[in-house]
């Protein structure tokens, strides 16, 4: 999954994915 570190709203969208993501699956936390 890419995704440009100069794009603040796609830093957003995958926090949002992360935190949404860890929810669901709490053994699958990314470092």
């Amino acid at each position: 999954m890419k995704f440009q570190v100069s794009d603040p709203a796609r830093i957003v969208i995958l926090k949002v994915l992360v935190i949404h993501n860890s929810q669901l699956q709490e053994a699958n936390i990314l470092p």
